[in-house]
């Protein structure tokens, strides 16, 4: 892949790439571990008594008819008619008489105990987070999301405090341990406990490394460097199916996901700090050492860190003025409402019928095709454009997957597939996108704020599932699709930032223009062949990628 889009990249780059593509495969078991650990099997109300009882008179077939005069049948939004998950026939009255063909005159009650269906063996199954007990469930897979959030305001100030590389390897290490620890607990209390742990941990390094990418490949190539990042993720997504086929218990599925953090042990002397961050903080001898061995590898001379010092300015602004710079652009609602969208989609993988582990593989190969599909959006149209025209996509695929629902299980499994690709291609984009938009010295704190805003859309994401399982889904498909148009309406005032140095002052980052800006200036430049010549230099500043 290196070798075909990566024409032009330094050994050093292209062996940076191939890093974090290996460092971002467990990234996906860690995000949508809750598919596995919390799968809700087929189930109902136990009829071990009833089945006692008619293994008692000799009846034939003895489970189905206790199935049939136990458990009564339930009619949804749809008018679909199936067995009650949780009501069942008063087990004593019909012992007393009632009969078994009519159950008419008979009260119908919560279940007394469950039966699951299956070999799978889940939280839910284990501590029984169905009926009257499954708004645990939501509140479990929140608590994964709400130690996210916490990491993500811890990770972005001490990434830009003490540097790339020590955030990157920390969260990593914090990650693998907390999710081994995680599959021992015993108990609601402590599963919720030790989530949030784990959660802090979970996806930090992805983001770290996206930024460690954007401040050490050339601008030509950021894309291309994100498009590894991102593949690896995919190629973890991939992975989930026959890993969760193989381990059906969750306990020795979060084991394994926590084992395999030994193969990361070397990351500490293969990855280094960003020359960047380091000259921005005065430590012009550790960025010397990496230049020297970036020159190295490449064979090619040193570049002298007084050159770089001389081309960086000095930040005019503190970390606190410039987040209260970035809380007025609306990347930040983009980011939340792209996420909220994203883990709607994921995490409703189990409630779409059919095969779970072949939905779950079908999700993986959109989330690899929305990879090309950003990679060559952004290539051509550039970032913003890009995620209006992938959102617009979205948005009709969210409302569309609830107006077919009643074709079949085929046509939602399409339309939610679609809107996977979708939603994992906006997400790629304001990935690569929101780094390019702040000065390096604040870069990693904006993005973790940013993400600290996805993290709400993944608290959100779980209850969203859980209302529209509960009650009616429209309200809910019809929400997500109006906030989705939103975000691409917002998204015009956005800066393009194709093919440009990134940003190294809070000047230099106000100064670019906006989308919509840039559109209009651009149309007027190419009509005004006079103006165009006159001023160059402004022509050049609102240039859109052809």
């Amino acid at each position: 892949m290196l070798k075909i889009f990566g024409q032009g990249m330094s050994y050093y780059e292209k062996r940076l790439c191939l890093l974090m593509f290996l460092s971002a495969v467990p990234n996906a078991l860690g995000m949508l571990q809750v598919l596995i650990i919390q799968f809700t099997p087929k189930h109902h109300c136990s009829v071990t008594e009833t089945l006692e009882y008619m293994k008692a008179r000799n009846e034939t077939d003895a489970f189905h008819k206790a199935l049939n005069i136990s458990i009564p049948m339930e009619e949804n939004e749809f008018g679909e008619v199936s067995r009650s998950k949780c009501k069942q026939y008063n087990y004593t009255q019909l012992l007393a008489g009632y009969g078994h063909k009519n159950q008419s005159n008979v009260s119908i009650i919560s279940c007394q105990s469950m039966y699951f269906e299956g070999p799978e063996s889940s939280v839910v199954t284990e501590f029984r987070l169905v009926c009257d007990r499954a708004w645990l469930n939501p509140l479990f897979t929140s608590s994964l999301y709400v130690g996210m959030m916490f990491g993500c305001l811890l990770a972005g100030s001490l990434s830009d405090k003490f540097g790339r590389k020590p955030v990157f390897l920390a969260f990593t290490y914090w990650y693998f341990i907390f999710t081994f620890l995680l599959s021992f607990v015993g108990n609601e209390i402590w599963f919720l406990v030790i989530c949030i742990f784990a959660g802090v941990g979970n996806l930090i390094n992805f983001t770290v490394a996206a930024v460690i990418g954007n401040e050490i490949v050339s601008p030509k190539h950021r894309p291309l460097m994100y498009f590894c990042l991102i593949m690896g993720y995919s190629v973890g997504y991939l992975c989930m199916s026959p890993i969760s086929y193989f381990f059906r218990d969750w306990r020795w599925f979060l084991r394994f996901s926590g084992a395999i953090g030994i193969l990361y042990i070397p990351y500490i002397w293969l990855i280094d700090e960003t020359p960047e961050w380091l000259i921005v903080s005065g430590k012009f001898d550790a960025a010397q050492k990496v230049l020297n061995k970036m020159a190295k590898l490449n064979h090619d001379s040193p570049v002298n860190v007084k050159d770089l010092k001389q081309s960086l300015p000095e930040v005019p602004l503190g970390v606190w003025k410039t987040l209260v710079q970035i809380c007025q652009e609306p990347v930040l609602v983009c980011r939340a409402v792209s996420a909220l969208s994203y883990f709607v989609l994921a995490l409703n993988n189990n409630n779409l019928g059919g095969n779970r582990f072949l939905n779950l593989f079908y999700a993986s190969i959109a989330e690899i095709a929305a990879i090309f599909l950003y990679y060559a959006a952004i290539s051509k149209w550039g970032r913003c454009f890009s995620y209006i025209l992938t959102s617009v996509g979205l948005a009709f695929s969210i409302i569309g997957s609830y107006l077919v629902s009643g074709w079949g299980t085929v046509f939602v499994i399409i339309l939610t597939m679609t809107g996977k690709l979708m939603v994992a291609a906006t997400w790629s984009i304001l990935f690569v996108h929101l780094p390019e938009m702040f000065p390096t010295k604040t870069r990693q704190s904006i993005v973790f704020w940013a993400l600290v805003c996805s993290r709400l859309g993944g608290i959100i994401a779980p209850f969203v599932i859980h209302a529209g399982k509960s009650g009616s889904s429209f309200l809910s498909s019809l929400t997500m699709s109006g906030l989705v148009l939103v975000t691409s309406f917002l998204y015009i005032f956005l800066a393009e930032t194709s093919n440009i140095p990134l940003p190294q002052t809070v000047a230099e980052a106000k100064s670019l223009k906006g989308y919509w800006k840039q559109c209009v200036y651009k149309y007027k430049f190419c009509n005004d062949k006079d103006h165009r010549e006159t001023f160059p230099d402004e022509y050049e500043s609102v240039r859109l990628p052809k």
